[in-house]
């Protein structure tokens, strides 16, 4: 098997591996069926009906058949800014989205795209968003505003008609940029948010994973990763365990995967990409762009990962791949083809198809 990484494997105490499947569950690699043209995919949200959304260059489509058709969005800002999207869906209602209004502020439809109403209007830029699972009418929006040293979270009881500001950052001596890189909702708790946010500068090169147990007005520090951005949470299937990306500053590359089973008391390192080493003359480093947790099966994981490399003066994507594990993370293997940059993964509401957006299109795998 050709083997993509120059990767130390933590579980426990022992090194893990990364070899052919060893599981009957597993696919082949070369078992991606891909859903359309090719063009570049950047992110992928499912809902609990079994709708399948898409953000590609073109903009935002819907799929109700499992990919086999998909349906175009509408958006305010259409075609998107490439990268991810601040996005989010009603977990209950796959009709209703929020996201960025045209000039500033944030937008809602309620009609899946046909049309869109102001929520919140001005300047400000929406850097991230997110709904409770636990209670669709509590809404959180993170703005940066018209400085880029500003910075605002906002919370809504009501679904988006009023809001409050929870927690905000007075500008900065220094100039730097307001960033968010996470903001998770529990699944089971409306007040209970997980974020990690700070205002960047070149000397940035971390932040920390925090929480709030009162709707984003106070907050605990959970994980200080070692110059490293929290990014991906995920919740697992045993009560208490949480599994978190944290991916190192892109000048420095790699990437690192914990998990928690006392709900983020402490955190163990399963998983560490290195920082950026040279390969064929250019030096490259792996980040996780996506972490996937099959809720039928334990133990099985999959990872969407995509390869950077030095170009000059800046940076380059030059690829990517999905590994899958199935005993937890002591073993990996490769589990796709030639899909390039892997940038999201989402398993459907039934868990039969393991969904991957990517450089070169919207793909799907038959995984049970």
């Amino acid at each position: 098997m050709r083997v993509l990484l120059r990767a130390l494997l933590l579980a426990l105490s022992c090194v893990a591996l990364l070899a052919p499947p060893q599981s009957s569950a597993a696919q082949p690699a070369d078992s991606w069926e891909r859903l359309g043209p090719v063009e570049y995919a950047s992110q992928l949200l499912g809902h609990r009906d079994g709708s399948i959304f898409v953000v590609k260059a073109t903009g935002l489509w819907r799929s109700r058949d499992d990919g086999l058709s998909r349906t175009r969005v509408p958006l305010p800002l259409d075609p998107p800014p490439r990268g991810r999207l601040a996005l989010a869906l009603d977990p209950w209602n796959s009709d209703v989205l929020y996201a960025p209004a045209a000039g500033g502020g944030l937008a809602r439809t309620t009609n899946s795209g046909a049309s869109w109403e102001t929520l919140l209007a001005g300047p400000q830029r929406v850097l991230a968003l997110a709904v409770s699972p636990a209670d669709p009418q509590t809404l959180w929006a993170a703005f940066g505003l018209p400085r880029p040293t500003d910075f605002q979270l906002l919370r809504s009881r009501d679904g988006g008609f009023s809001w409050q500001v929870v927690d905000r950052a007075s500008p900065y001596a220094s100039f730097c940029f307001s960033r968010v890189s996470l903001l998770y909702p529990d699944p089971l708790q409306p007040d209970r948010l997980f974020a990690s946010y700070s205002c960047a500068a070149g000397r940035t090169f971390s932040d920390v994973l925090r929480v709030s147990e009162d709707g984003g007005v106070s907050w605990r520090t959970l994980l200080r990763p070692q110059f490293a951005y929290p990014e991906r949470l995920v919740p697992g299937i045993r009560p208490a365990e949480w599994w978190l990306v944290a991916n190192q500053d892109r000048r420095i590359g790699g990437a690192q995967l914990f998990t928690s089973d006392d709900d983020g008391a402490t955190w163990t390192l399963r998983l560490i990409f290195p920082e950026r080493a040279p390969r064929a003359g250019r030096p490259e480093a792996w980040e996780i762009n996506a972490l996937v947790i099959d809720p039928l099966q334990p133990g099985r994981i999959w990872l969407g990962l995509g390869r950077s490399t030095t170009a000059g003066i800046g940076l380059r994507t030059t690829g990517g791949a999905i590994l899958v594990t199935t005993d937890g993370g002591a073993v990996w293997w490769e589990a796709s083809a030639a899909l390039g940059e892997v940038t999201d993964l989402v398993l459907s509401a039934d868990g039969r198809w393991l969904f991957a957006a990517s450089e070169r299109g919207l793909y799907r795998q038959l995984v049970r």
